[in-house]
């Protein structure tokens, strides 16, 4: 039984309306797992142009990744956040969501950005992604490791803001599931089963 989405997230619909900036937001520890390097370099082959990458998290990996970020000459266009408390506001203000991963377990944040309605991009990494992401239809999976697979999905949500819309509308349906209400029917039919009863 998965982990609820947290009920005080407010949901939205992808509407580009001013609302939101061409942000693409990345939310995890800053570390080996999360590969925010291969995002990094993927952003910066991509005709980034008024978008900035803004990652949020923090960890051992910050140094490395602020090498590779002066190394690349982009230090204006992405932004190591750090810890950020009410991450509700990234995902708000964000139009994609990118995740790097390569490996996890439930993916908390990929499944919550999908409940925000971002189109999202996510290494298709053991476990988690691909139970969540129907490539081409609510979202993107790519190989892990492969920037220029990155660079590529990322131009084509970058500049196709209908399908940016489309797989928005189509993720917020497929974490449905998470909604805390759903979540409690499924341990209640746990619980009724392990007590042999009858759900009324």
């Amino acid at each position: 039984i998965p982990n609820p989405i947290y009920m005080d997230l407010p949901m939205k619909n992808f509407i580009d309306n001013g609302d939101t900036e061409k942000i693409i937001l990345n939310v995890g520890r800053l570390s080996p797992q999360k590969a925010q390097d291969i995002l990094i370099k993927a952003f910066a082959k991509t005709d980034n142009n008024g978008w900035k990458l803004i990652i949020a998290g923090e960890g051992e990996d910050r140094s490395k990744l602020e090498g590779l970020i002066n190394e690349l000459g982009i230090q204006h266009k992405i932004e190591l956040a750090g810890r950020i408390k009410n991450i509700s506001d990234m995902y708000s203000r964000a139009k994609i969501f990118a995740f790097s991963s390569q490996f996890e377990g439930f993916p908390n944040a990929l499944i919550e950005a999908m409940y925000f309605g971002l189109p999202c991009i996510s290494t298709d990494c053991p476990t988690g992604p691909s139970e969540l992401i129907s490539n081409g239809e609510n979202g993107f999976l790519v190989p892990m490791n492969d920037v220029d697979s990155m660079a590529d999905k990322l131009g084509i949500l970058m500049n196709d803001m209908d399908k940016c819309k489309l797989f928005g509308e189509r993720a917020q349906k497929t974490v449905e599931i998470f909604k805390v209400k759903n979540v409690i029917k499924q341990w209640k039919r746990i619980i009724d089963e392990c007590l042999n009863t009858t759900t009324q």
